[in-house]
């Protein structure tokens, strides 16, 4: 079976970390990921999945810069040439046009996934106005399967329709807490030449907007005030060089504050960094789905401060995750400060946890199969 994923910018953000999450688990039951991706996809992914099997393809440009036609057109014909079992879209409202390129294809099995709860672009308000309702008929039109990774991102791109929920899976033995991941954790604080005593403020993802770090930044600067903190931000992004200008300037005011950037770093490398961190920050603004760094901070044992934009479906119900109101950053020091003396959960019960909200990695790849199968067995009755 072979199933054509098209991601925006494969290698980056959550959605392409869960599909390659699946294909790593389906793979074995005989399924191939095929790939279409946009420009700003990372090399090296698209060669870790070539080496795996899988084919890439790279349109020169997503729907709002291709234009729908051409777009389609693209899409169709790629769909004509080779055979696929099926499409799995992940590009929000513009996968629309995608899906009903593959409904003219005669494309199986039609999958729209949606990962955000909001639009992610800024955009003219009476072009959005106009587009959205457009693009929400073409995606459900050219369908069989509508998903979504949390509650609000499926209310958000299928306007009240109904779809199948299909929640993010971690691995779990890679980050629960265990003398080897406690190890790691110290061996990055002496690493980073912190001391001991330092109050470790961590966050994971894109430096962008909707992950807002520079929120992170003010309360860590907060904290610092008070006493001795290092703030750690893993990953890269548009606004990096602007956080780092700004955390360059706090560090001058402010002698306790040290401030880390780590870059952009596989899943593997990342797992360490959740057993160095004393609290996890994600002040995210209006439009997360569910962020995979929240579950795997959860996983470590880590005690997070979510934005109440953060869907509270993605609590693992471990007593970690606190939901706080953007805009005082003083308050959000205060529940780091809060946090450190939190006692953290063994491995046994995080690992219940997990079982019981179906956030296992192995769980979370079978109920894409299922999806996969149900639907060619759906098509195989059809006259």
């Amino acid at each position: 079976m072979r199933i054509l994923q098209v991601v925006g910018r494969l290698g980056r953000g959550g959605d392409s970390a869960a599909i390659l999450s699946a294909m790593g688990h389906l793979q074995k039951q005989g399924v191939v990921f095929d790939f279409l991706t946009h420009p700003g996809f990372v090399e090296r992914t698209a060669e870790q999945v070539k080496a795996a099997g899988s084919r890439v393809w790279v349109l020169p440009g997503d729907v709002r810069r291709m234009g729908p036609l051409r777009y389609f057109c693209r899409v169709y014909r790629l769909l004509r040439e080779y055979p696929f079992q099926g499409v799995h879209f992940h590009t929000s409202l513009q996968s629309g046009v995608g899906l009903m390129a593959a409904r003219a294809a005669r494309v199986p099995v039609r999958v729209c996934h949606a990962h955000a709860a909001e639009i992610q672009r800024r955009a003219n308000p009476l072009l959005r106005a106009a587009a959205v309702p457009v693009l929400r008929w073409m995606l459900v039109q050219g369908s069989t399967c509508l998903t979504a990774c949390g509650t609000e991102a499926g209310n958000f791109l299928f306007g009240g329709r109904e779809f199948r929920l299909l929640s993010n899976g971690v691995p779990l033995a890679s980050y629960l807490p265990c003398p080897e991941r406690i190890r790691e954790g110290e061996a990055i604080r002496e690493r980073l030449h912190i001391s001991p005593e330092a109050a470790v403020i961590g966050q994971v993802g894109r430096l962008d907007r909707m992950k807002n770090a520079k929120h992170t930044l003010e309360a860590a600067a907060f904290l610092a005030q008070k006493r001795e903190t290092a703030l750690i931000l893993v990953g890269d992004g548009e606004e990096r060089e602007v956080l780092e200008r700004q955390a360059a300037k706090m560090e001058s005011q402010i002698p306790a504050l040290k401030v880390f950037f780590t870059g952009r770093l596989t899943r593997e490398e990342v797992s360490g960094f959740y057993h160095a961190f004393d609290c996890m920050m994600l002040p995210s603004h209006p439009g997360e789905g569910v962020p995979l760094s929240l579950l795997e901070g959860q996983a470590a044992g880590c005690p997070v401060l979510a934005s109440r934009f953060i869907p509270r479906d993605t609590d693992a119900g471990v007593g970690l995750v606190r939901f706080l109101p953007l805009g005082s950053a003083e308050l959000w020091a205060a529940e780091a400060e809060a946090a450190l003396e939190k006692d953290r959960p063994d491995a046994a019960r995080i690992g219940e946890a997990f079982r019981r909200r179906g956030f296992l990695e192995e769980e979370a790849a079978q109920r894409w199969m299922e999806i996969y199968t149900h639907g060619l067995d759906k098509k195989a009755l059809e006259p």
